[in-house]
């Protein structure tokens, strides 16, 4: 005989008609990376786009080693940019990871983030794919280096704005351990205490 489905009120089993009762497993958490590129600088530099994607893909495969790592690819114009918006809030990520492989403009990242909630909380990685600084390289690599900047443009658009105010800021090299350390600290405590960061 089938089990009777009742009210939580009432029901002697393991199953009410109207609560969850289902066992959820935790899950991870869902991270989207937003790694952005600028699309003009590709025809300047013969294989500076493909160092930024090898650097971008880097990042996430870091970050993929313990979360659930939402990434579509590298943003480098304002329709992959407002794709990637559209995969993040289809796939309802918990935090946002951005990080610019060159600078890129501000407005790229305000077509993605425009589809999520303003209260978001987001890592501004300011990555750089040298840790150490090499005066003798081309202008390639110092474009490749750029991303910072085009951070600090972003985060005081936000600041002017008053959106986006849950932030986090890490700088370092893309293959630098601490960094990623200071990433699982950070992503854990949003994993605790939910949007909130300090």
């Amino acid at each position: 005989m089938a089990e009777t489905i009742e009210s939580f009120e009432i029901t002697k089993g393991k199953k009410s008609g109207d609560l969850l009762s289902e066992i959820r497993r935790e899950q991870k958490l869902k991270v989207g990376l937003l790694a952005c590129g600028y699309f003009e600088y590709w025809r300047m530099y013969e294989g500076l786009r493909e160092d930024v994607v090898q650097d971008m893909q880097a990042i996430a495969d870091r970050l993929g080693q313990k979360h659930n790592i939402i990434y579509p690819g590298l943003v480098e114009t304002l329709d992959t940019a407002d794709d990637a918006g559209h995969i993040f809030k289809n796939e309802h990520i918990d935090v946002l990871v951005i990080s610019q492989g060159t600078y890129c403009p501000d407005y790229f990242v305000h077509q993605a983030l425009m589809h999520l909630a303003d209260n978001t909380p987001l890592i501004c990685f300011a990555s750089q794919a040298h840790s150490d600084i090499d005066f003798n390289t081309g202008y390639d690599q110092s474009l490749r280096n750029s991303g910072p900047m085009g951070l600090i443009q972003l985060t005081g658009g936000f600041r002017k704005m008053g959106k986006f105010e849950n932030y986090e800021a890490i700088a370092g090299a893309i293959d630098d351990d601490e960094v990623y350390d200071k990433f699982w600290n950070d992503i854990y405590e949003i994993s605790i205490n939910g949007l909130e960061m300090d």
